[in-house]
Formats: C-alpha cells, sequence, structure tokens
C-alpha cells in the first residue's frame, strides 16, 4: 500500500521466458466452419484443406504473432493439420460436372427477342 503501479512492477524480478513459452503465448486460435469445398477463410485470405472430411465441421484455426510469414493451421482432435493458400489458377484447370439447367434458368434470356417475338406476332 502507498506505493505507485510502477514501483510495484520494478520490485518484483524478473526472469527471462523460456522460447516455448513464448511461442505458445503468441498464437492466437479462433473458431472457423470448413466450406462444403474443403476451404477456410483465415484474414481474407483463402486456405485449403486436404481433409475432406472435415468440410462442413467447425474446427480451430491457429496462427502465430512471432512469425507473419508462417502459415495459419488446423487444430483438430490433437492434430496439427496445415492449410495451403487457394491457387485460383490450379483449381481452375480442374474439369468441372456440366449441370443441367433448372427452373428459371433453364429458360433462355433474351428480352428483345421476346419483344420481337411480340411485334411480330410469334414468328421469328
Amino acid at each position: 500500500m502507498g506505493k505507485t503501479p510502477a514501483e510495484v512492477y520494478e520490485s518484483h524480478p524478473r526472469a527471462p521466458m523460456p522460447d516455448t513459452l513464448l511461442k505458445e503465448v503468441l498464437i492466437v486460435r479462433a473458431p472457423r466452419r470448413v466450406r462444403r469445398d474443403g476451404t477456410v477463410s483465415v484474414a481474407g485470405t483463402d486456405f485449403e484443406l486436404t481433409q475432406g472430411y472435415l468440410s462442413g465441421r467447425t474446427v480451430t484455426v491457429a496462427r502465430t504473432l512471432l512469425d507473419a510469414s508462417e502459415p495459419p493451421w488446423v487444430e483438430h482432435e490433437d492434430q496439427r493439420l496445415a492449410l495451403h493458400v487457394v491457387n485460383a489458377q490450379k483449381n481452375g484447370k480442374f474439369p468441372r460436372p456440366h449441370r443441367p439447367q433448372r427452373g428459371i434458368d433453364a429458360l433462355p434470356f433474351d428480352p428483345a427477342g421476346a419483344l420481337l417475338a411480340a411485334a411480330t406476332g410469334g414468328a421469328r
């Protein structure tokens, strides 16, 4: 009592923090839901997870503040799973299955043609 906060702080001995403890303290974790395509968004960047069984599940994404160049990772059931930045050019080369259009998407969108058909009595 009667001491300033600075005096109390200075009176306590300080031991250097071990590197392993410092590394662990500077890891931030946040829950994220893995999308159906196996991607997770972290700080506005999409990362890919190779474990497809996690699609649709909520996982813990971790990132260290000590080294900004180190990519984030997923911590799931005591495992550390790597995340990779999504490569849009590489993924764009995969063949996609053709899906038939249904409903309103199956109708052609041609307003000018519809007006022309109405003006000419239905003949094109």
